[in-house]
């Protein structure tokens, strides 16, 4: 039997990580008080969000295959063949506030199951479940933080494929399958993206992704993550130290005058202390004149809880929060993203 060790934090750490949180906890209840849109129960997007949306060249887990599937890592220390499942630790509370209006088995497996990961040799897979929609602005005006009620009309589910061409070229491939609800009906659409990433060296990175979305869906991620239907999207990422990665994406850098046309977004992470993230990011929506920021954090590493030969480098925050402000010439719209999710094997 493999002993698990305890996790160790420097009381700096977490001093630093439980002000971080009731300051964000905080910003909560302003945000419901004022009725700004609010986002919660399953998303694996806080991390690149905070960043701005600047995250095609990034490797991470579910949140990687969400924007390019060619990031897709579990960065496990051998090639051999390990399967991954990851948690929500919030389910089961989502699941107690919304146990009277569940109508679906998928639902609560949804908010428990947030991904499954295989990895063989050079191949990566990756399964993530019922990824909130942000395209919903009536549900997501909810005033109730927690309520989960028409959530089985508008998610989506990703199936994705990672290989390692090379120490420092990867190729991706997902197939999004997309629900909502018509009239008394539920619509299921497929769309898929394409990615690749090389590394020409240990500190740059750099991704392609293409986007490919059903007819039905074509502006389905044009919200904060300002991606459009049948466009090239690029990024690069410098992590000049450990601790301190800067990103650009430019979206559309195709000929399609369609969407968001050649839009740079720019965001950085930077890790003071082993066990938190601070991340922020800006972008410029060219159409509206619309300024939006971003910041966020990440707090405790769930590698502490595997065993010592299970751990990997990647660095995986328990807990990711963004906040979003859309600076809109006539208002200010603000987002709140929580995502929780945890590696239990």
């Amino acid at each position: 039997m493999t002993a698990i060790r305890a996790p160790r934090f420097k009381i700096e750490e977490l001093t630093a990580a439980l002000i971080l949180l009731f300051s964000n906890i905080h910003m909560v209840s302003a945000a419901d008080e004022t009725h700004d849109y609010l986002v919660t129960l399953s998303s694996v997007r806080a991390r690149p969000l905070a960043m701005g949306g600047a995250y095609i060249s990034r490797r991470d887990f579910f949140s990687s295959l969400d924007f390019n599937p060619a990031g897709f890592d579990l960065k496990t220390e051998t090639d051999g063949f390990q399967v991954s499942c990851f948690l929500n630790p919030l389910a089961p509370y989502l699941i107690y506030e919304n146990k009277e209006t569940i109508n679906h088995w998928a639902t609560p497996v949804a908010w428990v199951l947030r991904g499954l990961g295989v990895k063989t040799g050079k191949y990566s897979f990756g399964l993530l479940f019922g990824e909130e929609m942000f395209s919903n602005s009536e549900r997501l005006e909810r005033p109730n933080f927690f309520d989960g009620s028409d959530y089985e009309w508008h998610y989506n589910s990703t199936v994705g494929l990672s290989m390692a061409l090379a120490p420092r070229v990867s190729l991706g491939l997902a197939a999004d399958f997309y629900s909502r609800a018509l009239e008394d009906s539920k619509l299921i659409d497929v769309g898929y993206r394409y990615g690749l990433i090389l590394q020409p060296r240990p500190s740059v990175s750099v991704g392609l992704s293409y986007c490919d979305f059903p007819n039905d869906y074509r502006q389905e991620r044009m919200r904060l993550e300002r991606l459009a239907d049948e466009t090239l999207n690029i990024g690069i990422s410098f992590t000049p130290w450990r601790f301190l990665t800067l990103s650009l994406d430019v979206r559309n850098v195709s000929d399609e005058e369609r969407g968001a046309e050649r839009e740079p977004h720019i965001g950085m992470e930077w890790m003071p202390f082993s066990h938190v993230m601070l991340r922020g990011g800006f972008y410029r929506i060219s159409d509206d004149k619309t300024n939006v920021y971003s910041c966020g954090i990440g707090l405790f590493n769930g590698n502490v809880i595997q065993p010592q030969e299970r751990r990997f480098q990647r660095i995986m925050p328990v807990l990711n929060i963004a906040m979003i402000w859309e600076s809109e010439p006539a208002c200010m719209n603000r987002w709140f993203i929580l995502s929780m999710m945890l590696r239990v094997w």
